[in-house]
């Protein structure tokens, strides 16, 4: 886990939110919820994506009591859509392609190492063997070297943070459980 660093406060640019009724801030939108997972999708379509979208599908699913996710992307509200039609119709999902948020989070632009090295070769095969995505991804929709985050948020604070290291990094999703 790391250190939460951030004020969300701080962060004063509009959000283009789908999924909820309108909100002025980001600030607004985190504080509506007791306890809110905000996770931050490297590119829509790509392999990596996809299955944690997948697994967070599933987790919701298999416990309720799981916290409300919301999504960051780097597309647009169109393709958000899109995209969580196929695999989390309904889900709240931020576009943010001018990448301000993810800059805000200090989401890390990996290096060719995070993002064709062997732990992402290993993720992938996982991904291609459990969900049967391919490693190579749909249609590229953003920065194919940034990386992805999650941050739980208590009543619109940060309590905890985790900036992926790798393309295919992710949290252990099982800290959220009530199981």
């Amino acid at each position: 886990m790391e250190t939460p660093d951030i004020d969300i406060t701080q962060y004063k640019n509009p959000v283009h939110v789908q999924g909820t009724e309108p909100v002025d801030s980001l600030t607004e939108l985190l504080q509506k919820y007791p306890l809110v997972v905000l996770v931050f999708l490297r590119q829509l379509g790509c392999t990596f994506c996809k299955t944690m979208v997948l697994n967070l599908k599933r987790l919701k699913e298999e416990d309720p009591s799981f916290p409300p996710v919301i999504f960051v992307h780097q597309g647009t509200i169109e393709q958000g859509n899109a995209f969580f039609d196929e695999f989390w119709k309904g889900q709240i999902h931020i576009s943010n392609p001018d990448l301000s948020l993810f800059h805000f989070f200090k989401i890390k632009v990996g290096k060719i190492k995070d993002t064709l090295g062997i732990r992402t070769f290993i993720k992938g095969i996982t991904s291609l063997f459990k969900h049967g995505f391919k490693i190579r991804q749909t249609k590229q929709i953003g920065d194919k070297y940034m990386l992805s985050g999650t941050f739980l948020f208590q009543k619109g604070k940060l309590i905890w943070a985790h900036r992926a290291k790798f393309a295919g990094d992710e949290p252990n999703w099982k800290i959220f459980t009530s199981k």
